[in-house]
């Protein structure tokens, strides 16, 4: 019994630096990875084409490398929870999208690759993704944080972020460079909001300000028009002033301010969710939903009948001021 106790003692001490050398090997052969992520905010417009400007950008800047078995592989995520993965780059440009009636809600491309590094005996695995969003996940940006590779030089709003690119890798030299190449091509592409022009960003921007006015503009036009009308009732003796008619008016005076504030409200609510639904975006143009989706936000983001009965609103409030004043 003693000598088996003794023997086991014997084969772990040898055990240990086995397992020590075993992993001093596999160190030799296989670096330990780090990660690198970078967040960009920009909202893009993301088109078939785009993507294979992307692909193309990163198959050229690894060919100078000396990199071995590159592949791209795509995921596609449509708004009908329905995902298309795509496991080579021809797949994807093979694929009909026109046969996809849903919006395209994300896109998340890798590339994997092996490159030979200097210090190991064979190549090193590295893989560089994208992942695209019109509607930002919680969830991504937390695994970002979690994985230690986030870049904190860059200031950014976590809510607005609608490209992540994350890098695996052994060469820091390598990933900065691959970082660098996502960046130039979010830079490039069409900025969502360069479709709407400089009136539509304006009224957006200070849709509280119009609605405000536009408010403000109804309780000023209807109040002074009934002003105007009681005064002219009055001097054509189709009213009169007495103890009994000012009873009256006091009695509705309180329900028609009430009826007046809720109308100016109404009038404010309509031109803010006006203004703002200019600045409605749909950032891809992949499928045929996604062609849908774009032409149906075209058509509902226009802003003339709003900014014409704000204009309009305005000007009968202040024709209908002076023409009180007047008959003052």
């Amino acid at each position: 019994m003693n000598n088996l106790q003794v023997n086991r003692e014997e084969v772990g001490l040898q055990t240990e630096p086995v397992i020590q050398d075993f992993n001093a090997l596999l160190a030799l052969f296989h670096g330990k990875s780090d990660s690198i992520c970078r967040l960009f905010e920009k909202e893009i417009v993301v088109e078939n084409s785009d993507l294979k400007r992307l692909n193309e950008l990163m198959i050229e800047k690894l060919s100078i490398h000396d990199i071995d078995n590159i592949t791209t592989s795509l995921d596609i995520t449509f708004s009908n929870k329905k995902i298309v993965s795509f496991t080579t780059w021809k797949d994807f440009e093979d694929y009909d999208f026109e046969v996809v009636n849903s919006t395209t809600k994300s896109v998340f491309m890798q590339w994997d690759f092996m490159a030979s590094i200097n210090g190991y005996r064979i190549p090193q695995r590295h893989t560089v993704c994208v992942r695209i969003s019109s509607t930002p996940n919680p969830s991504d940006f937390f695994k970002v944080l979690l994985s230690g590779g986030f870049d904190e030089a860059h200031d950014f709003d976590i809510q607005s972020c609608t490209m992540i690119c994350k890098v695996d890798f052994i060469n820091n030299t390598l990933a900065e460079e691959l970082v660098g190449v996502a960046e130039r091509w979010n830079e490039s592409c069409e900025c969502a909001y360069s479709k709407n022009g400089l009136i539509r960003p304006f009224l957006a921007k200070n849709k509280s300000k119009f609605a405000f006015v536009f408010e403000l503009s109804i309780i000023i036009f209807l109040m002074l028009g009934l002003g105007v009308l009681s005064k002219l009732g009055v001097s054509r003796g189709l009213l009169r002033i007495t103890c009994e008619s000012l009873m009256y008016m006091a009695f509705l005076l309180v329900p028609t301010t009430v009826f007046v504030r809720q109308l100016a409200r109404n009038g404010g609510k309509w031109i803010y969710e006006a203004f703002g639904n200019l600045m409605d975006t749909h950032i891809f143009a992949i499928s045929r939903g996604d062609r849908k989706e774009n032409e149906r936000i075209e058509k509902e983001s226009t802003y003339t009948k709003e900014l014409i009965s704000f204009i309009l609103n305005v000007v009968f409030s202040i024709l209908i001021s002076i023409v009180f004043f007047i008959l003052d």
